[in-house]
């Protein structure tokens, strides 16, 4: 008998855990929820600071894709703005892959910018995102991540954030996928947000919490995480209120229809309403476009130079502000808190021109032409092709038909040296022209080519890879530069090689698609071509 009653109460603690979980925010306090590993859902200052000892800060986030154009834009932006301690300000870019150009994105790194995964595809419509499934996730965000990590040289783990696009998130599949990866070094999403001010207008703003325990109050856009993700943090996008008092969560989301003295002056209220309260991180969300409005890139550049002359504000990236958050110091003491300071810091290598290259591709997602970004009209690397095939074909996948094909080892590969026209239409049915209908580069006879073949006994010149049309043609051997479909299907699969049929007419479109990487080889194939296309 007494061990039945002894087992009552154990089971109705049980019960009233599970019920205090499920009920997430209501059980979050300082007992159980302890810095630097959780926080609190709510607008008090971490550590019980006060409000007057705690700097101001303040993150610049950009989405969607990085390039030459952007990139000059946002440099304008914060040239010559610093922080208190004389260190330039930073940003947080959410960098997407279709358009991006990785060696900028490397550039960005390298100033003290942080990068973060924005999807790969960044595909329409914004309801995919909420319907999408853990490995659809876990594609886009991680395969984002690996992206940038391979061709912009940045060390995943310094690859810490992601945001949804669209802000549209996926509910607990999008937070399964990051909290999988904090061991990879994943830490926060940025995603969320926060429209407390349409429960409580007079509320204070939120702070970054963790996901210890789970809240859907304050949730703007639908489906929110309901699932415990214990040091998992999201720092919420805390909505803007715009002149007549409605929300919004991006700047270019906000009244278009304002005058600068207008846009001024919602963007200073909202910033004072974290000021003078209680200090929670102010967020300028943006995005390209409408920064190279004139108008906006000259509010926002004053907003930003305004509020710089107080010197108890700082412009420092999101993961920078958890550093903070974590490890909270007053004003007095920023001066030496190491995170916001630049001097401490090793700047990461800078990709140069001749360290990058532009990768061509066709609108069925085939190289077309491998081409250096330099201003010595440099085309490629020596043997680009041949070492992409010898990886691809030779080493890893046909052995076997390494050792018949020998010749085309120390080729480009796509131009077949020393075999005859005849001789590659034997069993291509049907082969793959990459013929003029291309665009592709023709030497002094007209004859269509892929790429310059580089011969081992060429001159110096060419033995570094380079072609100036003052220089001379380097040969082609192979006349109409035709891919066999075998070669394909062997080097690609069944499934691509079905794709590639399909899409045979979109492939007279003259469309390409170009990759900007800092790496001295392209890959063969265009990567996600099929969510770039929507399918």
């Amino acid at each position: 008998m007494k061990l039945l009653i002894s087992k009552q109460p154990l089971a109705l603690l049980i019960v009233i855990t599970l019920l205090s979980i499920s009920n997430g925010q209501d059980d979050c306090n300082s007992l159980n929820c302890v810095l630097p590993n959780c926080n609190c859902k709510s607008s008090n200052i971490p550590h019980g600071l006060s409000k007057d000892v705690v700097p101001q800060l303040v993150m610049i986030t950009f989405d969607d894709a990085v390039t030459i154009d952007n990139y000059e834009t946002y440099s304008h932006l914060m040239t010559g703005i610093t922080n208190p301690n004389g260190c330039p300000i930073s940003a947080t870019f959410f960098v997407s892959h279709e358009y991006t150009n990785y060696k900028t994105v490397q550039q960005l790194h390298s100033q003290g910018h942080e990068i973060a995964s924005h999807s790969i595809s960044h595909r329409f419509p914004p309801s995919w995102w909420e319907t999408a499934n853990y490995t659809d996730w876990y594609s886009e965000i991680q395969g984002q991540r690996e992206m940038l990590s391979t061709w912009a040289h940045i060390d995943k783990s310094e690859i810490k954030g992601m945001r949804a696009p669209f802000l549209q998130p996926g509910g607990n599949w999008q937070f399964q996928i990051i909290s999988d990866l904090k061991r990879d070094g994943f830490k926060y999403d940025a995603s969320l947000v926060s429209y407390i001010h349409k429960i409580d207008p007079y509320a204070p703003p939120i702070w970054p919490y963790t996901l210890d325990f789970p809240s859907v109050d304050d949730c703007g856009v639908k489906p929110c995480p309901d699932w415990t993700f214990r040091g998992l943090w999201e720092i919420p996008l805390v909505e803007y209120e715009d002149k007549d008092g409605t929300l919004c969560a991006m700047l270019d989301e906000c009244d278009t229809s304002r005058s600068e003295e207008e846009l001024y002056n919602v963007i200073m209220k909202n910033f004072e309403n974290h000021y003078n309260t209680n200090r929670a991180p102010f967020g300028i969300y943006m995005h390209s476009p409408w920064l190279k409005n004139p108008s906006n890139f000259n509010v926002v550049r004053r907003f930003m130079q305004d509020i710089s002359t107080r010197g108890d504000v700082w412009f420092v990236s999101q993961s920078k502000v958890l550093d903070w958050i974590q490890n909270p110091k007053t004003l007095q003491s920023m001066d030496t808190f190491s995170p916001f300071n630049c001097w401490l810091h090793h700047s990461p290598w800078v990709c140069t021109d001749d360290q990058s290259i532009t990768c061509v591709y066709d609108t069925a997602g085939f190289l077309v032409w491998p081409k250096r970004i330099s201003k010595r009209n440099a085309v490629f690397p020596k043997n680009n092709i041949s070492t992409v095939l010898d990886q691809e074909y030779f080493n890893r996948q046909h052995a076997r038909a390494t050792r018949k094909m020998k010749l085309w080892s120390q080729s480009t590969g796509l131009n077949f040296p020393g075999r005859t026209t005849e001789t590659l239409y034997n069993d291509a049915t049907p082969s793959y022209d990459y013929g003029e209908s291309y665009g592709v580069y023709y030497n002094g006879q007209n004859e269509p080519g892929f790429i310059p073949y580089l011969k081992p006994n060429e001159d110096a010149n060419h033995q570094e890879g380079y072609y100036s049309e003052d220089s001379g043609t380097p040969e082609r051997e192979a006349g109409d530069a035709k891919l066999t479909s075998n070669l394909l299907a062997s080097i690609l699969g069944p499934k691509n090689m079905a794709r590639i049929g399909v899409s045979r007419k979109k492939r007279q479109s003259n469309t390409f698609h170009e990759l900007h990487i800092c790496s001295e080889y392209c890959p063969f194939r265009y990567p996600w071509l099929n969510n770039i296309d929507g399918q």
